[in-house]
């Protein structure tokens, strides 16, 4: 392994999703390849995507709104649909506020 790839893995997040760490560095194009809905969580939607390395992307509601009002209510239609997620700084989560998160750009 190389420095440039070792200093990627120590400085990656710890975390069980996508998370806007990750792209502090540019945006990223996904391509959905499953929908989940986990009612019983309280990040309720699960998209895993192509190469997601096991990390989906679980988007906030209002990123859920967007994504039906596009590509409609059925999420098994969202399969093999194309998105451009970028990283918000102004993203407040809870009382952090200006954490950062996951936007969408374009579909």
């Amino acid at each position: 392994m190389n420095n440039a790839t070792a200093l990627q893995q120590a400085l990656a997040p710890k975390s069980d999703q996508l998370n806007s760490d990750e792209l502090l560095i540019g945006n990223i194009i996904i391509v959905i390849s499953k929908v989940s809905i986990n009612l019983g969580s309280e990040q309720k939607i699960i998209i895993n995507y192509h190469n997601d390395n096991g990390k989906p992307w679980k988007p906030s509601k209002g990123m859920g709104r967007v994504l039906t009002m596009i590509l409609g209510g059925d999420p098994d239609k969202w399969i093999g649909e194309t998105v451009e997620l970028y990283r918000d700084e102004m993203v407040s989560f809870g009382k952090d506020k200006n954490c950062g998160g996951i936007r969408i750009a374009g579909m």
